[in-house]
């Protein structure tokens, strides 16, 4: 009776796959030198790998007949199982691969970019791509850039965090101007130009959101030592306009959630003199693997992004998208 596999000894430290595969190659070519000219190894490297492995299973593998090599009976055995165990594995693989191709993306992003742009995205998404899986998954910046880092979400487009993560890759999707709103009976509603030492003594109302943007308006007004007490925070732009309405104080808005038919009782100004711009973010966790899902999604958003901006609108339908690979919006963030 042959020898058998119950002997003492760690799978553990049997079961590398890498020498199996090897293992099989000398196997196919009966000759270690073809094998590893094949395996684009050095001999001695190789027959290094098979001294492990027959010191580590306490049998011998191969008979050496002059230049030949003959498996030894327990040389077959092994071969046999591992024949199995590489088929195992290489069928695992392609499915992997199978089902990667339609793996579904956790997306995330925040209440201020949702309804205004990422919801337009998929809609536009869902035309190129209909078997395309996205969960979207919207909550405020700081949840939504702890689950990037952490791995729970796969995508996200953010306005542009004020803090960077060190395993999360920033890319800028688009840039976008911000402008004042007030009521339409406000002082400066009339005004030619408003700058911004126009805004002392106002009440401010601004996105309860750690972005950049923020950060940026918050400086510039201490900078310039302009007194404009912020009375408010809210979550929404919806709410952010209502209370403009009620005349609790003026605010500012990106472009994107301006109303294509602006409010008859609200006025969107331009503030000279001063470069206020949102920048949208997509993100995600560098050290993650980013299956066939990922890149599509990833993909359909920059060309989504490279249309608005050339075309200075949202594209209708997938058709007046181009599908060439015309790369991000602007330079890639670190």
């Amino acid at each position: 009776m042959g020898p058998s596999f119950t002997q003492n000894y760690s799978l553990n430290e049997v079961m590398d796959l890498v020498q199996l595969r090897h293992f099989l190659k000398i196997v196919e070519c009966r000759s270690f030198t073809r094998a590893a000219a094949m395996s684009k190894l050095s001999q001695p490297a190789l027959s290094q790998q098979m001294a492990r492995l027959e010191k580590e299973f306490g049998q011998p593998l191969f008979v050496r007949r002059g230049r030949q090599i003959e498996l030894t009976p327990f040389g077959q055995k092994l071969s046999n199982r591992a024949e199995r165990i590489i088929a195992l594995v290489d069928d695992i693989e392609s499915q992997v691969r199978s089902d990667q191709k339609n793996a579904q993306l956790k997306l995330g992003t925040v209440p201020s970019i949702g309804p205004y742009l990422v919801t337009k995205m998929l809609q536009w998404l869902q035309q190129q791509h209909p078997q395309t899986r996205v969960t979207l998954h919207e909550h405020v910046l700081d949840h939504v850039m702890c689950c990037v880092d952490l791995g729970r979400i796969d995508l996200a487009v953010v306005p542009q965090p004020a803090e960077q993560l060190q395993d999360v890759q920033q890319e800028l999707l688009l840039e976008e101007e911000m402008k004042l709103v007030l009521p339409a009976n406000h002082r400066l509603a009339k005004k030619p130009l408003i700058s911004l030492s126009d805004l002392e003594g106002e009440s401010l109302i601004l996105l309860n959101e750690p972005s950049s943007q923020m950060q940026q308006l918050t400086n510039l007004l201490v900078e310039k030592q302009i007194n404009a007490p912020v009375v408010t925070t809210v979550d929404q732009f919806l709410t952010l306009q209502h209370l403009v309405v009620l005349r609790q104080g003026i605010s500012l808005l990106p472009q994107m959630a301006i109303p294509q038919q602006p409010k008859p009782n609200l006025c969107y100004r331009k503030i000279h003199g001063t470069q206020l711009t949102r920048s949208i973010m997509l993100c995600w966790n560098r050290e993650l693997f980013r299956h066939e899902t990922w890149q599509r999604v990833v993909e359909a958003f920059r060309h989504y992004a490279q249309f608005k901006l050339d075309a200075g609108t949202e594209p209708v339908d997938a058709a007046e998208v181009p599908t060439g690979n015309t790369g991000s919006v602007a330079k890639r963030k670190t």
